[in-house]
């Protein structure tokens, strides 16, 4: 159980003013609260922040994890707002952890970052996956993933699934690995290549199992928001703390949002693909 954050734009004053909503959702969830849970999302935290520069160029980028709480973790905070301040124009994924499985420490921590092809990806997951079935399709034996979460597996599944960034592969390699899905598949990947190419992808995906339980899928769905100069995808508390001051705002669930990311945001190019 996490909340999730995908936020594009240079309207600096609403972007950290997302941020400090994103802090709020994460030390008291209402929705978190109405499933029987404990109120924080408390087991770690963390980002990646990169700097877009006018011919579409990463110019900056950092990659933050911590185990500590988002909302006591002043440092880790501190660097990221000076970041927001200190650039232009940004790209943030973002997530605070509420432990559903895997240990607490800094591997299991979000976002994960995979390299080793002529692509990087960043991911970011909320939900259960069906572990077992995600170990033995990646052909790994139980005592290597033992302290493994399945977000990581889930994430390590998809970089090898996807071999290309085309639109069409990754449409259908979100859709082959939703089949794993426990509880809900919502994810937030940024996908980037030596080229200047960049990539979001989030999805929002709930099993049918819970599909029609209205308090879970309150907590599971995902706000897509447009702003002045600013776009962001948030998890439902988080929108809901901030959805005013932004123009449009808009729910969706089993839904993929395929994000052109450029130096414009009125270039902004997103497609969206049924789950």
């Amino acid at each position: 159980m996490c909340r999730i954050m995908l936020i594009y734009g240079s309207n600096h004053d609403l972007i950290l003013r997302t941020l400090n909503a994103f802090v709020e959702a994460s030390e008291y969830d209402k929705y978190k609260v109405m499933l029987g849970s404990t109120p924080s999302h408390r087991d770690g935290w963390g980002y990646a922040a990169f700097s877009i520069i006018h011919d579409n160029r990463i110019s900056r980028v950092i990659y933050y994890r911590s185990i500590d709480p988002i909302f006591t973790d002043n440092e880790g905070m501190y660097k990221l707002i000076d970041f927001i301040k200190e650039n232009d124009r940004v790209l943030i994924l973002m997530h605070s952890r509420a432990i559903s499985m895997g240990s607490l420490n800094i591997f299991n921590t979000h976002p994960y970052h995979y390299v080793g092809k002529n692509y990087s990806l960043w991911f970011a997951h909320n939900g259960t996956m069906c572990k077992d079935d995600l170990v033995k399709v990646l052909g790994m034996k139980d005592i290597e993933a033992e302290n493994l979460s399945d977000s990581y597996l889930l994430g390590l599944l998809l970089y090898r699934r996807i071999r290309f960034l085309s639109e069409d592969e990754i449409v259908e390699s979100y859709r082959e690995v939703s089949k794993y899905t426990k509880t809900a598949m919502n994810t937030i990947g940024i996908f980037t290549k030596p080229n200047k190419m960049v990539l979001a992808v989030t999805s929002s995906y709930l099993n049918n199992e819970i599909g029609d339980d209205p308090k879970r899928i309150d907590y599971y769905k995902l706000y897509e928001l447009y702003g002045d100069d600013i776009y962001a995808v948030l998890s439902s508390t988080v929108a809901e703390n901030i959805m005013n001051a932004y123009n449009k705002v808009r729910a969706f669930i089993n839904e993929l949002l395929y994000i052109s990311i450029t130096s414009k945001l009125e270039k902004l190019i997103v497609k969206k693909f049924r789950l």
